[in-house]
């Protein structure tokens, strides 16, 4: 499939993976009770992101870049909607708590403001402020590794990728045994390193997806295709998640709740952008895909209006069960879009078109910058 219809549809399927954390995050005192989706782990999707992350990376790199232009696009990118994120989360709840936990707790805002808060193996760090913004620490920690993996995964992508793999699941157990007292959310679950495995899965499967022949497969085969990963996918999901859903799990229960099943992402990946079956088709389209490039935000500012829905439920609760979700669902994805149109796609603009005016070229065996 051309460059170009593969990032749409993959762009499409980012919609339903924040979707998915959206509904995961409406639990337990919001809308839905705990383990309302059982057998199914939603946040899963996370490991999602970070696979696709890879691949996506990976299949659309420009050798002309730096490596300071890349790491500025990509933090350009993540960072200022971040910050308009934490702002907003201040403004929100200012008169309850917020600036006072910014004023007390210094470092931990500092480690939340720099995405460093996910190398800190205390939960409430991890997970302070606006929690979904953990994810950004680790992914930050991807860009900055990934002109390394992929020199590291070119020769045997799938067997380096599985070895590491393996390693991160003996490694977890051996630290678990030798440090009991170790978070263990934070070992099995949100540490960067403990999530690089998955990053360079999808390293892998974009390596080998640009390395391919083209498909030439019927619509009819590509469907088949599509269907059967994603099934894979669901039950992988749930049954290695099932047996860990428990109010405390241990460092490798979070592991296997949450990354175990991460080889049929990759798998669904890799199929939905090399075939074009109608679940690629559908998540091609304008709207879907529309609704995939405003999933970072939705991503970002779903938690914060579900904190403020609990913080005025009773204002709420007039409205109505299912209408309130209603109003959460509608009021997310139009904070999304106002942020990523008012904030994300304008910076990310200025900032690469900064970074591409310094890119050095080189004329008649002199270096220059492309704009003087």
């Amino acid at each position: 499939m051309p460059l170009k219809k593969s990032i749409d549809c993959l762009t499409g399927m980012r919609f339903f993976a924040a979707l998915c954390i959206v509904f995961w995050h409406s639990q337990g005192g919001f809308f839905f009770r705990n383990y309302a989706f059982r057998p199914f782990q939603l946040d899963g999707a996370v490991q999602l992101f970070f696979a696709l992350s890879g691949f996506v990376l990976t299949i659309s790199r420009n050798d002309e870049k730096g490596y300071a232009e890349f790491m500025g696009g990509r933090i350009a990118r993540i960072w200022p909607t971040h910050l308009v994120a934490f702002a907003f989360l201040i403004c929100v709840f200012y008169s309850v708590d917020s600036p006072h936990w910014v004023i007390d707790h210094p470092l931990d805002s500092g480690l939340f403001v720099f995405l460093l808060q996910a190398w800190v193996p205390k939960t409430e760090v991890i997970f302070g402020f606006n929690g979904p913004a953990w994810s950004l620490s680790v992914e930050l920690f991807f860009y900055a590794v990934f002109p390394v993996c992929v020199i590291l995964l070119r020769r045997n992508p799938v067997l380096r990728s599985a070895a590491l793999f393996a390693s991160t699941l003996i490694a977890i157990l051996l630290i678990g045994r030798w440090f009991p007292n170790v978070n263990a959310v934070w070992l099995g679950y949100a540490n960067p390193l403990t999530n690089l495995c998955v990053f360079a899965m999808g390293i892998s499967a974009g390596l080998l997806w640009r390395d391919a022949p083209p498909a030439g497969t019927s619509l009819t085969r590509a469907t088949a295709l599509e269907v059967g990963a994603i099934s894979i996918a669901l039950l992988a999901n749930s049954a290695f998640s099932a047996p860990y859903q428990v109010d405390h799990p241990t460092a490798i229960g979070w592991f296997m709740l949450t990354t175990a099943a991460a080889p049929t992402y990759v798998l669904v990946i890799y199929v939905l952008a090399r075939y074009r079956g109608i679940i690629s088709l559908i998540l091609s389209r304008k709207p879907i895909v529309l609704l995939g490039q405003a999933s970072f935000a939705l991503y970002l500012f779903h938690q914060i209006l579900l904190k403020m829905y609990w913080q005025y439920r009773d204002f709420f609760g007039v409205l109505g069960h299912w209408p309130s979700f209603a109003l959460f669902l509608l009021s997310s994805l139009g904070l999304a879009f106002a942020a990523h149109f008012g904030v994300e796609v304008p910076t990310y603009r200025i900032v690469t078109s900064w970074l591409r005016a310094k890119r050095p070229v080189v004329e008649g065996g002199k270096v220059r910058l492309t704009r003087q």
